[in-house]
């Protein structure tokens, strides 16, 4: 039997509440903690609200990063895993994450983010090249917007040599999938929902209170 993978989360306080109410209570209903070691990384508040592009937020997402990268042991067989923590679970997606991964053929594995990669979910090889490819978003985060950025315009380079691909958005999901691409708010209606999710990541939207309510719309189709 597969040791537990471990998967990392971090969070600074803005966003304890998505931890608290939505992500450790749906780890915990659907057993993932008999599947999964669950790493809690915390950081300071240094983007004023925890806004995407507020003040601050760039340098949150360094030390996300950064924090990631320390729990990856180049030479360890086990994959390891990402989550955000404004994420809730709807089902125990361990057996279909390894199976998907181990075929995949790949080093590192995205949830979608329609536009791009998703860096919010993710599951990788311990290796050489997924710890340079951290290494060199590190490098390259403050210079760009954020870590996503940075890390889909590394991959895109190809530099090195990586192989990626994105996770199935039927089962790993966000509302951007549905709303093919714009922002989500609560007016926002006849959106076609899967009815297969497994995880839940509630980005698309903007604010900590719709977050919330995007959470629990999503959460009531499933």
């Amino acid at each position: 039997k597969m040791k537990k993978i471990n998967l990392i989360t971090y969070f600074t306080p803005s966003h304890k509440v998505f931890y608290d109410d939505y992500f450790l209570p749906s780890f915990k209903k659907h057993s993932l903690d008999q599947d999964f070691n669950l790493i809690v990384e915390t950081g300071e508040q240094v983007a004023e609200n925890g806004d995407y592009y507020s003040k601050g937020f760039n340098g949150t997402t360094v030390d996300k990063l950064s924090s990631f990268s320390n729990h990856l042991n180049v030479g360890d067989s086990n994959p390891l895993m990402f989550a955000d923590a404004d994420i809730q679970f709807l089902g125990n997606f361990k057996d279909d994450i390894v199976e998907t991964f181990n075929s995949s053929g790949c080093d590192i594995l995205f949830q979608s983010d329609i536009t791009n990669l998703c860096t919010g979910f993710f599951i990788c090889k311990q290796s050489k090249l997924v710890k340079q490819l951290l290494e060199e978003a590190l490098e390259l985060t403050p210079r760009v917007e954020h870590e996503q950025v940075a890390i889909n315009m590394i991959l895109q380079s190809n530099n090195l040599n990586i192989k990626y691909d994105t996770l199935d958005p039927t089962k790993y999901f966000t509302i951007g999938y549905s709303t093919k691409g714009t922002q989500w708010t609560p007016e926002t209606v006849d959106l076609d929902i899967p009815k297969t999710i497994l995880m839940h990541h509630a980005n698309w939207t903007a604010g900590v209170e719709n977050k919330i309510k995007l959470l629990n719309f999503v959460k009531a189709t499933n």
